[in-house]
């Protein structure tokens, strides 16, 4: 009957672990939302890029131990075929790489229309 008791009581706090966890995770998953919102604000609104810069912009946006969806992902490509930055307009093909390599692994594509916007820019320039 004693050793009943305990295997309740370990389920019982196992149970509260388990719930404490869930609630950091909870936690984590809201901060790295608002962490890539962040970014993605910065990459919307810098003036001025350099190769380091791209590049750990780059670096963020293909780790998968971020949660980007596919919204966030599709901002990023239409903010970048829109850019005026050439620098931001050569690593767009990178973009649309990383995205559809997420796509292999989920449900969600490109919107052409954003490859078009892009193409027409380096064209122009």
């Amino acid at each position: 009957m004693s050793t009943s008791i305990y295997i309740l009581a370990f389920i019982r706090k196992a149970t509260v672990d388990l719930g404490n966890h869930l609630d950091e995770m909870q936690a984590y998953d809201r901060e790295t939302s608002v962490f890539i919102k962040r970014a993605i604000k910065l990459f919307e609104d810098q003036k001025k890029w350099d190769k380091d810069n791209l590049d750990a912009f780059v670096d963020l946006f293909k780790d998968d131990n971020l949660p980007w969806t596919s919204e966030d992902r599709m901002t990023v490509l239409e903010s970048a075929s829109t850019s005026r930055h050439v620098e931001v307009l050569e690593i767009f093909a990178i973009l649309v790489e990383i995205v559809l390599a997420a796509k292999a692994r989920t449900e969600s594509g490109v919107d052409g229309s954003i490859t078009r916007q892009w193409f027409k820019r380096v064209l122009i320039r």
